[in-house]
C-alpha cells in the first residue's frame, strides 16, 4: 500500500501515471528497500508523509508532520542538537508536551 498526499489534480494525475504501470521490484531493489526498512526500524523512526491530513484534525493546532519529522531528524543523527534546539525554540503550545493523545 502506498500513501501519496495530494493536493492539487496535477499531482492526481501524476500520481495516476507513475502507478498506472505495475512494474515488480527486482531482486537488487527489493534488498536495498529492505535493508533501508530494516534501518528505519533499528532506529525507531515514525514514518510521516508530510501530507498534513492530520494537521486539520489536531484539537491542539500541533504541527505534527514538523514534529515528527524533527524526532526522525534526532533519531538518525543519533542525538543530534538541531532537533532539540528547534523544538526549544517553539512555545509550549506547540510542543510534543501540548500533545493531548487524543488519536485524531
Amino acid at each position: 500500500v502506498t500513501l501519496s498526499g495530494m493536493s492539487s489534480p496535477a499531482q492526481l494525475e501524476e500520481n495516476i501515471r507513475t502507478f498506472s504501470q505495475e512494474r515488480p521490484l527486482d531482486e537488487g531493489e527489493m534488498k536495498a528497500l529492505l535493508e533501508v526498512a530494516d534501518s528505519l526500524l533499528e532506529r525507531k523512526v515514525l514514518p510521516c508523509t508530510a501530507c498534513r491530513y492530520c494537521t486539520s484534525h489536531c484539537p491542539q493546532g500541533l504541527d505534527l508532520p514538523s514534529l515528527l519529522s524533527l524526532y526522525n531528524e534526532h533519531s538518525f543523527s543519533e542525538g543530534g542538537f538541531l532537533a532539540p534546539m528547534a523544538l526549544s525554540a517553539l512555545p509550549a503550545e506547540r510542543q510534543p508536551g501540548a500533545c493531548i493523545g487524543c488519536r485524531s
